[in-house]
């Protein structure tokens, strides 16, 4: 990439996340249509990492497209909200594969013996997973939370009275709350 390419790419976006239909920056994203688009929702496709190709485009933008699903970071583990149990769950890799099916489907490309390329939606290893949710560009863009509470608590809100927090993830003070 020349100088003058790379000082225009933004600074959330790695030089080798791939462009077109599965780089999230083009706004052309691929989506499921037809029969599985029917059944599961027009879902973005996500492409899995071919022969010869990192896995840093497949994370950012997996980041892109789960962010502002309810994941969560605690430090540098990401974290699942347990409305029921009133706690929050860290994310192992094998539940990351099928959460994050709710969003994102995956797919690869496939030869045919004449060499024809076709591409099959396929489940998310468990390995890239955990290359996934320990990546730096993955972790960075899920929302931070530095505390969380079992009952609503006060917040001061400039030019109102005090106000009880509802529950949920409050993005000004990184906290997620809990009613019980």
């Amino acid at each position: 990439m020349s100088e003058a390419n790379a000082a225009s790419v933004p600074n959330d976006h790695h030089p080798s996340t791939p462009e077109g239909l599965s780089g999230p920056e083009s706004g052309l994203n691929q989506v499921l249509s037809g029969k599985l688009g029917k059944r599961y929702g027009a879902l973005p496709v996500v492409a899995q990492p071919q022969e010869n190709e990192l896995l840093i485009g497949f994370i950012v933008t997996l980041a892109f497209h789960l962010k502002g699903k309810g994941l969560y970071r605690r430090d540098r583990v990401i974290m699942v909200p347990d409305l029921e149990a009133k706690r929050l769950l860290p994310m192992t890799a094998k539940w990351f594969c099928s959460w994050s099916q709710r969003h994102v489907v995956t797919s690869k490309e496939k030869k045919t013996r004449d060499g024809d390329v076709y591409e099959v939606m396929k489940d998310m290893p468990t390995e890239a997973a955990e290359k996934v949710l320990e990546s730096h560009e993955f972790i960075v863009p899920i929302p931070r939370i530095d505390e969380v509470h079992g009952v609503p608590l006060p917040k001061l809100v400039e030019g109102s009275p005090v106000v009880l927090m509802t529950e949920g993830y409050d993005e000004e003070l990184r906290v997620w709350s809990f009613n019980l």
